[in-house]
């Protein structure tokens, strides 16, 4: 693999940076083109929250640190919205947050955006894996599904469903890109194959990890402190107008609660609520390390989230569509950053610009340059190639 033959850096300053970080300094290091920053997260070899200023970059800088490390990275995404009130909606951002929760407990390297870090998370994820060969009570797992939120359908076709057809299971896992077919004889599950968009069955497998739908969790006194926010939210609505949809949102959610059915989407409206939602994810991810990734762009972009919250929150709230309570579904990036209790916090930038969010005790100045693109002339690689060789550089 390409790191082995670079993880151990013979340049001084690369390896001061190691040592530095290794060793619980907090550093900054700047003059850091793009390419070198993974390097530089990849150098220090702990588990790492690697957090970049936007989406598009947290998504590059996982695919990057894996490639180059052949350590697990997960990119966390963040929610599409988490201020409308909503009966059915896209959940395929969802789902990849909660797969996301999930799949970083055995990670080496988180990376995220600050909208993903600033929504809210459930204290504790539940998860069950079933296995081929073990026992089961088909009934406790039909109701473990329904527990999940997973909906019963003829057959298992779509994310989140579940079909049960005398001894055979079907399931769609949230996280998963194809439904599996469960073959049970009596209590016995003899075996767990998957199954295409057409039914047909095709790989056997030795077992599947099934996550729940939702990334709440309704707990008890939580029924009452809903009943009690949202009868006093609808005092603060100033308008006639205002005040009739907040009734009926409220009615709704209320008829939601007394079915007890705690897994409807539509319970994600009162997330900031519940008292197993937090801010943080420390409960699935402890990092030793977290990495900035241009420090002052990221403050830039966690003050847009936090305006932005605060400014579709004020509109929604006169039209009656928020209560009071919705503005916490974010919360501000200081406060995921002072939450963040063992970790060192460090910075890779290229700007020459303050280190926000923590105050560096030892500062590194590297000299790097951006990647040539050699897509569209491979005769420059072989020249740069021939060059790099007689430099004195393993290529």
């Amino acid at each position: 693999m390409l790191y082995d033959s670079i993880k151990n850096p013979t340049s001084e300053v690369l390896k001061d940076w190691v040592y530095s970080v290794r060793g619980g300094a907090s550093s900054a290091a700047f003059g850091v083109s793009e390419e070198a920053r993974f390097y530089l997260a990849a150098l220090i070899e702990k588990p790492t929250l690697y957090i970049c200023s936007n989406a598009v970059k947290a998504k590059e800088a996982a695919r990057e640190l894996e490639c180059m490390t052949g350590e697990k990275a997960v990119y966390f995404p963040a929610k599409d919205d988490v201020l409308l009130y909503k009966k059915f909606f896209n959940k395929d951002s969802l789902y990849r947050r909660i797969s996301a929760l999930y799949e970083m407990r055995s990670a080496h390297f988180v990376t995220a955006c600050p909208e993903a870090l600033m929504q809210l998370v459930p204290e504790n994820l539940e998860s069950i894996t079933v296995y081929e060969s073990r026992e089961y009570v088909l009934d406790e797992l039909k109701e473990k599904l329904i527990s999940f939120g997973y909906r019963r359908e003829e057959f298992a076709r779509e994310t989140g469903t579940f079909a049960l057809r005398g001894d055979i299971l079907e399931i769609f896992p949230i996280s998963s890109f194809t439904a599996y077919r469960f073959d049970f004889f009596g209590d016995s599950l003899e075996s767990i194959k998957e199954l295409d968009e057409n039914g047909k069955t095709g790989e056997r497998v030795r077992s599947v990890t099934i996550l729940p739908t939702v990334d709440f969790c309704v707990k008890d006194g939580d029924v009452e402190r809903i009943k009690k926010k949202l009868g006093d939210g609808l005092k603060k609505f100033k308008t006639l107008n205002c005040s009739v949809r907040g009734r009926q949102i409220s009615s709704e959610i209320l008829s939601i609660l007394e079915k007890e059915d705690y897994t409807s989407p539509a319970l994600s409206f009162v997330i900031p609520l519940l008292t197993s939602q937090k801010i943080g994810i420390a409960n699935y991810f402890n990092p030793e390390v977290i990495v900035l990734d241009e420090p002052k762009l990221i403050k830039d972009a966690a003050d847009s989230v936090l305006k932005e919250n605060e400014e579709r929150f004020s509109s929604l709230f006169k039209a009656g569509e928020a209560f009071d309570f919705s503005v916490e579904n974010i919360k501000p990036f200081d406060e995921f950053i002072s939450g963040v209790k063992n970790g060192v916090i460090c910075s890779v930038q290229n700007l020459n610009s303050k280190t926000e969010y923590f105050s560096p005790i030892k500062t590194f100045r590297f000299t790097s340059a951006s990647a040539p693109r050699y897509a569209s002339n491979p005769k420059d690689l072989a020249r740069d190639l021939l060059n790099w060789k007689k430099s004195g550089y393993k290529a």
